[in-house]
């Protein structure tokens, strides 16, 4: 089987053979990024082929007034406010985070969770408080959030709320697609969110927008791999939906999952940092479940707040921006005092940039392709 570097090798012979194309896709999944740049992937790449970073990273999408709201729900007295942990650093306005002690202080206290029937526990442990669950993610974890409904509504736990904040992925890409602003040839499509939701809801890019999509692992053959798709469709003038990722990604998705998230969701407007107010591109909760919903159980509304001044995050996921252009990056804003959630969340590009550039461990190792 060829090693990693022979297929390089075949990438870089690729594109030379097309002197007068130049390729540029979009990398919908912040695994993604991090799997390039941790491998210094992208220091080998031809010089006609570019890889920008798109909005594929959850927590960097919500927007600050999100954050805020979840702030305000922590801050009234009784509440246990559960989150996932690259949450706990992202700013809100007035640069404050659910870490600052003001944030534990004035409500109960704030826990760190690694899944949704761990808030669902803590709220059967706790019968007096409102255990409220932020609830941000893509299609792969709203099932989750699905099942702890699920389970919370068969057992009567009626303690338990949520702060809905789940964002879609083909929606978004729709957007870019339209927006004109967007100079890709392609899509590397998470294969994360494609197991749950499959390959049709991708169709539309090539489609109608002569786009074509390839869905990819994360390893670094698995990246070279779906590249060489990508570039053999563009020089080819062929536009469909690839996938790249069959181990993990079935044409259909996960239909069970998808079930599970009907039950208790629809598809509403939601605003993404960078891109603005999306629309069908969140999960809102349905009308029976409203109860479950912390900001209209606690009359929390949702207020848009300008990011923070200075902060590229929104034009880095908007792709318009790389990381290591942006004038805070490194300087103003690092891991241990980011200005943005890009520079938070393990998943954040400006993140994986500022861990894995200019040396870190950008190796490109020896490989094999396991196909």
């Amino acid at each position: 089987m060829p090693h990693l570097h022979k297929l390089i090798d075949r990438l870089t012979d690729l594109v030379g053979q097309h002197a007068n194309l130049r390729f540029r896709f979009l990398e919908v999944c912040g695994t993604h990024t991090t799997s390039v740049v941790r491998h210094g992937l992208d220091t080998v790449f031809p010089d006609r082929l570019e890889l920008i970073s798109g909005p594929g990273c959850p927590v960097c999408v919500m927007p600050v007034g999100y954050i805020d709201q979840a702030l305000r729900l922590a801050g009234i007295p009784g509440v246990i406010m559960t989150t996932f942990g690259d949450l706990m650093h992202v700013p809100g306005g007035g640069h404050r985070t659910l870490a600052d002690p003001s944030a534990a202080g004035r409500g109960e206290r704030v826990r760190v969770v690694y899944s949704p029937l761990d808030a669902l526990k803590i709220a059967e442990e706790n019968p007096r408080s409102e255990i409220v669950f932020l609830a941000v993610g893509f299609e792969t974890t709203a099932p989750a959030v699905a099942l702890a409904l699920e389970k919370a509504e068969a057992a009567h736990i009626d303690n338990f709320s949520i702060l809905p904040g789940h964002r879609l992925i083909p929606p978004v890409l729709r957007k870019m697609a339209q927006s004109g602003n967007l100079e890709v040839d392609g899509f590397l499509a998470p294969g994360h969110v494609s197991t749950i939701i499959g390959m049709e809801p991708y169709a539309f890019l090539p489609q109608e927008y002569a786009m074509p999509v390839v869905i990819g692992g994360f390893a670094p053959e698995e990246i070279i791999g779906a590249l060489l798709l990508l570039v053999t469709l563009v020089a080819n003038d062929h536009y469909q939906v690839i996938n790249a990722y069959p181990k993990a990604v079935s044409p259909l998705g996960n239909m069970k999952a998808q079930g599970l998230v009907a039950k208790y969701f629809e598809p509403g407007a939601a605003f993404w940092r960078g891109l603005g107010e999306i629309e069908k591109s969140g999960l809102k909760l349905k009308e029976q479940y409203l109860n479950r919903n912390a900001a209209v159980r606690f009359k929390i509304p949702f207020r848009d707040v300008p990011d923070p001044a200075g902060c590229s995050c929104g034009s880095v996921l908007a792709g318009r921006l790389k990381p290591t252009d942006c004038p805070l990056f490194g300087l103003a804003c690092r891991p241990e005092h980011p200005v943005g959630p890009c520079m938070v969340s393990s998943e954040g590009s400006c993140a994986a940039y500022y861990r894995y550039g200019k040396g870190g461990s950008r190796v490109v190792p020896d490989f094999v392709i396991p196909w």
